[in-house]
């Protein structure tokens, strides 16, 4: 069983306006899906991954909590219907009650991961990481700067100097092996024999105008190959 969540993990996951909503109610509900469904580990991350998108203050932390639990669900190989009935499992059984088909239940599924709040996940799902953290990984930098110069102990302040070289180095230059004119056998092979074929040619349109042929005629010679029938080995 995967371990819960505490109150100060679920609100350092969500922007500051945030952080003074967290109620008990939605740690217990956050909680309850990962120890409850085949999530776990999953959903925490997911939920932790995702925080940043609040920042658009048109979502709340409810629908958020559903938006993480669809996506998750959707990353382990969910299609969308068996994500949203396991997201909304009450809503399913309403609508089975009410006797809708599935095909009108499905315009619901649809609706739903059309959604602003999911498209925003999936496309964030689809971004590397360091990418999006890339304002965080400048701040841990900082802290390193900070420590290097006024930490009292000199471990802290050593190992803070080697964060950052390790972190900053100068990346290493690839060498590019480039080759030129390299031919094959084969190449060099065909470029012989054309271009024997070209001095046979010229050599027969020589002969061909001594002997009073046009020029017109000659102009259209071409160079003609003898091809090798293709032997099947059965």
């Amino acid at each position: 069983m995967a371990k819960t969540m505490t109150k100060e993990e679920i609100s350092s996951a969500l922007p500051l306006q945030f952080r003074g909503r967290v109620s008990t109610k939605l740690v217990n509900e956050v909680n309850n899906i990962i120890q409850t469904t085949e999530l776990g580990d999953c959903y925490k991350e997911q939920f932790m991954w995702f925080g940043n998108i609040l920042a658009d203050s048109r979502f709340s932390l409810d629908n958020y909590v559903n938006a993480v639990k669809y996506v998750s669900l959707k990353s382990l190989g969910h299609t969308n219907a068996s994500a949203w009935g396991a997201t909304f499992p009450d809503r399913f059984r309403r609508l089975k009650a009410m006797g809708k088909t599935n095909k009108e239940i499905h315009n619901h599924v649809r609706s739903y991961s059309g959604t602003a709040l999911v498209t925003k996940m999936l496309a964030q799902a689809m971004v590397p990481a360091w990418l999006v953290n890339q304002h965080n990984f400048q701040d841990a930098i900082n802290v390193q700067v900070d420590l290097m110069h006024n930490a009292k102990s000199e471990t802290v302040r050593c190992n803070a100097a080697n964060s950052i070289i390790q972190n900053l180095n100068k990346p290493e230059v690839q060498e590019i092996e480039m080759t030129h004119n390299v031919v094959t056998d084969n190449e060099a092979s065909a470029i012989e024999v054309y271009k024997k074929a070209a001095k046979e040619l010229a050599q027969a349109q020589l002969k061909a105008l001594k002997n009073g042929v046009t020029l017109d005629v000659i102009a259209n010679s071409k160079i003609v190959q003898e091809e090798k029938e293709d032997v099947w080995v059965l």
